[in-house]
């Protein structure tokens, strides 16, 4: 009889071994099988999505009606009827925000989806102003496992009346489109545009603010190289209308609205034309440069327009001057009134000696219930050392309308300072402009400065003229006012740019207050050379030409 015997231990190990051996190479080709159809189908993936996106894309700018390139952060305040295809916050998804009509949302879409660990960088351009083409530019680069691809291309938006790249100077990371019936032209919108010029006298220095006989050198010269550049750009357009306001001391030559690419040789005249003198008076040059537009809104050819306002304001220093009727205002008091008598509070008293009422109370300061009013002086007109025989005066006395302070004695004979009594009454002064005495209108004022009590109907400048002035600033904000109410809340508002043009930091001092006077917020622009100047006024053609398309465009 065979005893049967089982595996021992040992040979049991050795064949586990032995067929894990064989598992093992069995099946590293199969996971590097799997792995490969992995990768494949990753790169399937990449490359199918970066078609999509590309084809979309390309229908998107061919075919919309509206197409604005803009620079977004984030999702936020997305503008109705709009469509926008951008990337998420962090770079991982490229999304298409589809307006619902049903909802009145937007609804975001993910255009590439299956791939794993991927990030994006989507860029979008327009390298010709919009009245020269439409043509755009975009880039698609894709990362993921490693590798880089990326999609290059221009396209010819065909059906859009314009496209417009809205990012101003930062990267245009996304794309904003719409589908509506075309217009075909923009000829019920014009462009409306007050040129505010600094022409003072500092404006003959170099950038540094130092004297040149360099004529090339001067900030007038460079200031008026690149206004013309500006105009001729904009003239391109055939719905532009420019006028040329500059200022110093005054603003008394402001040129008319002209339509610029008609008049194009006038509007360069003008400008080249232009020389260095005098103040800072910011304020009236904005005053006049607003009623060229307002009045311009107002021509009957003029009311059924689709009008859009601009003002460009250039200094290169602080405000020095402002526009008044009347400075340092004074209250007078009454020669006589009876025996007593109370006005306003102050008392006065008739005086036997003078047979006059006087004030006889010596406040330093009048109140009339609004203003206050400090004292301006008590006695006018010195007629000098006068002798009075008799007895010996210390304290002031009146007469024969004359006041007398002691001075000094001879002997017997005592000499007293003597003033026209007449003007023993105090006088009280408001050391400063009252609003109401600011100029407002359109007119031009006396070409001289006055710093004095007088009025003058049609105004003069008043200010230091050479340091920061507060009368100037009050100036500034009290025009600044009228510019920032003109068609409030409507898409005829005026659009105000203010530009600092000069190297030395402490000249860009009143740029913040010019700002908040005329756009409610401190946004300002400050060049230093010419380089930095042209660029800025780059900037404003291309936002002046985007308004003048028939629809508004998105945020």
């Amino acid at each position: 009889m065979k005893v049967k015997k089982g595996f021992t231990l040992v040979e049991l190990l050795i064949a586990l071994a032995l067929v894990s051996l064989i598992i093992v190479t069995g099946t590293n080709p199969l996971l590097a099988g799997v792995k490969a159809h992995a990768i494949t189908i990753d790169e399937f993936n990449v490359q199918s999505n970066t078609r999509y996106v590309s084809a979309k894309i390309n229908t998107i700018i061919r075919d919309a009606s509206g197409v604005f390139i803009l620079h977004r952060v984030d999702d936020e305040n997305l503008t109705e009827e709009w469509n926008y295809i951008m990337l998420n916050e962090d770079s991982t998804k490229l999304l298409e925000y589809v307006w619902d009509d049903v909802s009145k949302t937007h609804i975001p879409r993910e255009l590439i989806v299956g791939i794993n660990d991927v990030t994006f960088d989507l860029e979008f351009k327009k390298n010709n102003p919009p009245d020269v083409d439409k043509l755009l530019e975009f880039y698609l680069n894709v990362k993921t496992g490693g590798k880089e691809r990326e999609i290059t291309s221009e396209l010819e938006s065909k059906n859009a009346l314009q496209v417009i790249d809205r990012s101003y100077m930062n990267k245009g990371n996304t794309l904003a489109y719409r589908y509506d019936a075309r217009l075909d032209e923009a000829s019920n919108a014009q462009a409306v545009i007050a040129m505010v010029l600094d022409t003072s006298g500092s404006m003959a220095y170099n950038m540094n603010g130092n004297s040149t006989t360099n004529n090339s050198n001067k900030r007038i010269t460079k200031m008026k190289a690149e206004a013309v550049r500006l105009v001729e750009s904009l003239a391109k357009n055939n719905n532009i209308y420019i006028s040329i306001v500059p200022f110093s001391s005054t603003a008394n030559n402001p040129k008319e609205m002209l339509k610029a690419n008609s008049n194009l040789s006038t509007i360069r005249n003008q400008i080249n034309g232009l020389s260095a003198d005098g103040g800072t008076n910011t304020g009236d040059g904005i005053r006049r440069g607003f009623y060229k537009i307002k009045y311009f809104n107002e021509e009957d050819e003029n009311k059924n327009k689709t009008n859009k306002n601009f003002m460009i304001v250039l200094v290169d220093g602080v405000t020095t001057f402002a526009s008044v009727n009347m400075v340092n205002e004074q209250v007078s008091t009454p020669t006589y009134q009876g025996s007593e008598y109370i006005l306003d509070g102050h008392v006065y008293k008739y005086d036997t000696y003078s047979s006059r009422t006087v004030q006889i109370d010596y406040g330093d300061t009048y109140n009339d219930g609004t203003y206050e009013y400090s004292k301006y002086r008590h006695r006018s007109r010195d007629l000098g050392e006068t002798m009075i025989s008799g007895a010996l005066r210390t304290e002031p006395f009146i007469q024969n309308n004359t006041e007398y302070f002691y001075s000094r004695t001879s002997g017997s004979r005592y000499y007293y300072r003597s003033y026209e009594h007449e003007y023993r009454r105090y006088i009280y002064e408001y050391d400063g402009v009252k609003p109401g005495d600011y100029v407002t209108g359109d007119n031009n004022i006396d070409n001289n400065k006055a710093n004095d009590n007088t009025y003058y109907s049609n105004g003069r400048y008043a200010g230091n003229g050479s340091n920061l002035d507060p009368w100037g600033t009050e100036y500034v904000n009290v025009i600044g006012e009228m510019v920032r109410e003109y068609k409030e809340g409507t898409n005829e508002a005026i659009k105000v740019y203010v530009i600092g043009f000069s190297a030395v930091p402490k000249d860009h001092n009143s740029l913040g207050d010019i700002a908040m006077a005329t756009r409610g917020d401190k946004v300002f622009y400050e060049a230093g050379d010419s380089d930095a100047l042209e660029e800025i006024f780059r900037a404003i053609q291309m936002e002046i030409t985007d308004a003048l398309w028939h629809i508004g465009g998105p945020n």
